[in-house]
């Protein structure tokens, strides 16, 4: 659904409000926070949350992003695409560094979110563990299930 708020807009007001956004976004893209040079790159203005959501057509929810970020979002609200772009460069890094693919520990760690080790084992078809790192000394258990095509246990 197109803005009426941004089509209402003259070309000057469109540009003093990309300015605006921009100022309160620290010059950055709000999908991937990368720098945005207003005089190098082609930007957009969107809805954070869609109007299809109940999003409002208004200044309190717009982003400025680069073009091609917003064009690559799709359909998807601008919280959901910045999240995506997140995800995608932590899964970058991992696999530049390591030729694998992220795991949910990359993620924590690069939010530090990981502080503590998952103390684990592993007897009898069952996985055991705590979270005394935090406190919780009681043991809890879990069943392992064999898959019986693959064999992988889950």
């Amino acid at each position: 659904m197109a803005s009426k708020y941004l089509s209402s807009l003259s070309k000057d007001e469109y540009s003093e409000l990309t300015k605006k956004l921009w100022d309160i976004q620290n010059h950055k893209c709000f999908i991937c926070e990368d720098e945005i040079d207003l005089d190098l790159n082609t930007t957009n203005i969107d809805h954070i949350v869609t109007l299809a959501n109940e999003g409002k057509d208004a200044e309190v929810n717009f982003a400025v992003t680069h073009e091609s970020c917003n064009k690559s979002k799709q359909d998807a609200n601008l919280k959901i695409a910045k999240i995506l772009q997140k995800l995608s460069k932590i899964q970058d890094s991992v696999h530049a560094e390591t030729g694998k693919s992220a795991s949910l520990k990359n993620i924590l760690n690069k939010y530090s979110g990981s502080q503590f080790d998952f103390k684990h084992k592993i007897e009898n078809d069952e996985l055991k563990y705590s979270f005394s790192g935090v406190g919780d000394n009681k043991t809890y258990n879990a069943p392992i299930f064999t898959d019986n095509l693959s064999e992988e246990k889950t």
